[in-house]
């Protein structure tokens, strides 16, 4: 039999068809009590509607071609679509006109259980309001839906997206170095962004600041006096205003509903302008709905409107469990001689694990107070741990963060594991670049874009064990490794021809804990930091 299975594609049956539907029901009629009308989407879009939108993945879309010879993509993104719909067909922008839509979204996400090619959301979009009343009406909306579905524990993050644009004009970027930031800034990776500013001729104080900005969690009250310290023109203390007066509104609406002021929240699109916002859902570390403010987006077919809006992902909330919230803390470290010196750095610091043993071949440790939880496994592994939300911080090589597209924060670079990534050959070969060069690495994807960059043709063999016998045997004309000393390339007859790049052991977060259980890891993460 003939395998027809496509990857991340799933048939749905019985009890989960079941739950869809009753999921469906509930938005529909939460929205049209509201006064949501429901609107059908097509399937297909021109490609040329989304390619230039930050957060859709031009390579990733899936494309086909109509009769007509132009380019079509199954539709990726719901709010976009929309927008052009209402532009059209209600020409006063300042005319309310309030949507919900229950569709099929062709894009790849990511759960702590399942990953998927497309999933179906559900979503509103409120135009023709500039006002508080309609974000408050928004969030409320998704809140109440959440509840009637059986999601409770919630908490709201809040951010905006005038507030950091506000910070970045400031600083006098290019604008792909502007893309290049809000990546770091996505993922707090300070050990990269502070040297690219740097790179780039940004000031020491206006790098103080943003590394600062990025640190900014918590409630308003904790946020707002280091946020008003930051203000740098009248757009940012135009957001900051509105934050504080968009906080008091919903606090007075809904005074169970925590709330954190993530002052760097990035939006996932570009098109937001003002407002963003995530909920977070007991033990799902990702969020459930999320959505913002994006008054300019009508502009790319008409007069631009003021609009807000919201999606919710239906198939990830199947895998919602009210009750896998934990408090106790989990550390992924990679297993050797990281792990080691981790555990060594954590016992000196007051936190002890009576279990543990360096020659033990047990993988699981707990403090002496259960309140922290230490898993040893494979460096490659670390990130995936961290990112499905398994563990809540990891320790690993940025080789691994490099060679992998890793979805969470980069917290700090520590002293541990010093390295470097080289590309070595035999000493008495002679190589030349006017051919095809074969290259041996376990680093296919580091390798592949280093060659790239030096503007090299090459094959990439990836290997998994001693890759330094690539050369000895004829199957590569050179490697790509991992450097210490240099002693075993030395033994085998090799010498180093340039750096790659300098490695570390990177401290990482998953996205939602750092702000759902932030007080939880607070505590750890200020002793890993000293590391």
């Amino acid at each position: 039999m003939e395998n027809y299975e496509v990857g991340g594609v799933t048939c749905l049956i019985g009890e989960k068809v079941k739950r869809i539907r009753e999921i469906s029901d509930i938005v529909t009629k939460e929205a049209s009590r509201l006064g949501y009308m429901e609107v059908m989407l097509p399937s297909f879009e021109e490609y040329d509607l989304y390619k230039k939108h930050r957060g859709i993945d031009a390579l990733k879309m899936i494309k086909t071609i109509d009769n007509d010879g132009r380019v079509l993509v199954l539709r990726p993104d719901a709010t976009v679509g929309i927008t052009k719909f209402v532009t059209a067909n209600f020409p006063v922008p300042d005319s309310a006109v309030k949507l919900f839509y229950i569709s099929t979204i062709y894009r790849e996400y990511k759960s702590p259980k399942s990953i998927g090619r497309d999933f179906l959301q559900a979503g509103v979009e409120y135009f023709g309001d500039a006002g508080l009343g309609c974000e408050c009406e928004a969030i409320g909306l998704a809140v109440d839906i959440l509840h009637r579905i059986g999601v409770n524990n919630l908490q709201l993050g809040l951010g905006s997206a005038s507030y950091l644009n506000g910070f970045l004009d400031t600083l006098n970027l290019r604008a792909e170095d502007i893309e290049q930031v809000l990546e770091y800034i996505e993922g707090r990776n300070l050990s990269a962004l502070v040297p690219f500013l740097k790179d780039t001729g940004v000031t020491e104080k206006d790098i103080r600041d943003l590394v600062n900005l990025i640190s900014m969690v918590g409630t308003m009250d904790a946020v707002l006096p280091f946020a008003k310290e930051l203000v740098r023109n009248e757009e940012m203390e135009e957001a900051l205003k509105r934050l504080t007066e968009f906080n008091d509104l919903l606090k007075k609406t809904y005074p169970r509903l925590q709330i954190k002021l993530d002052i760097s929240l990035t939006a996932r699109f570009n098109y937001y302008t003002d407002t963003i916002f995530e909920l977070f859902a007991g033990g799902m570390h990702v969020p459930v709905i999320s959505g913002g403010r994006y008054d300019s987006l009508a502009g790319e077919f008409g007069e631009p409107r003021p609009a807000f809006g919201f999606g919710l992902n239906i198939n990830m909330l199947l895998d919602y469990d009210e009750e896998e919230q934990s408090r106790c803390v989990r550390l992924a470290i990679a297993k050797g001689r990281v792990a080691r010196e981790v555990m060594d750095f954590l016992q000196e610091s007051g936190i002890n694990f009576p279990d543990y043993d360096k020659d033990s071949r047990k993988l699981r440790f707990f403090s002496d107070s259960k309140s922290v939880e230490v898993i040893l496994v494979k460096s490659m592994d670390v990130p995936t741990y961290v990112e499905s939300g398994a563990a809540d911080l990891g320790i690993v090589g940025s080789d691994v963060l490099y060679e992998r597209d890793f979805d969470g924060y980069i917290l700090k670079s520590t002293e541990i594991g010093k390295c470097r990534m080289s590309v070595a050959k035999l000493k008495t070969d002679r190589i030349t670049t006017d051919r095809n060069l074969m290259v041996a690495s376990k680093y296919p994807k580091i390798t592949s874009e280093y060659l790239k960059r030096m503007g090299v043709n090459a094959s990439v063999i990836r290997l998994d064990g001693s890759v330094e016998l690539g050369p000895i045997v004829g199957l590569s004309d050179v490697v790509v490794d991992i450097v210490q000393s240099g002693e075993t390339l030395r033994e085998n007859g090799l010498e180093e021809l340039d750096t790659i790049l300098e490695i570390s052991s990177q401290i990482i977060c998953n996205k939602v804990a750092f702000k759902t259980k932030q007080e939880d890891i607070e505590g750890v993460l200020e002793i890993l930091l000293k590391l």
